[in-house]
C-alpha cells in the first residue's frame, strides 16, 4: 500500500498535518461538533413537530406554553452547539 497511489496520498496528508498538528486537530473537533448539532437538530426538530406542532394542528389538542418553551430552549441550545462548531 505504501507505493499506491492512496498510501503516497496518507503520507502527504501526514506530511502536511505533522508541523501543524494542533489546528489540525482543533478543525476536525469543531467539525465534529457541528455535524453532531446538525444531527440532534434534525432530530430535536422532528420531535417538536412530533410533540408541539402535530398535537395543535392535527387533533387541536391545547400545547402548554411551558412545552412550547422547553422544546424553544433545546433547540436554542443546538444552534449554540452548531455555533461553537463554527468558531
Amino acid at each position: 500500500m505504501a507505493n499506491s497511489g492512496v498510501g503516497q496520498s496518507i503520507k502527504f496528508i501526514g506530511r502536511l498535518v505533522r508541523p501543524h498538528w494542533v489546528p489540525f486537530a482543533i478543525a476536525v473537533l469543531g467539525g465534529a461538533i457541528f455535524a453532531a448539532g446538525a444531527v440532534a437538530g434534525a432530530v430535536i426538530l422532528g420531535r417538536v413537530v412530533d410533540d408541539v406542532i402535530l398535537p395543535a394542528f392535527d387533533q387541536g389538542q391545547d400545547v402548554s406554553m411551558s412545552t412550547v418553551l422547553g422544546w424553544g430552549a433545546v433547540l436554542l441550545a443546538v444552534v449554540l452547539v452548531r455555533i461553537i462548531g463554527v468558531i
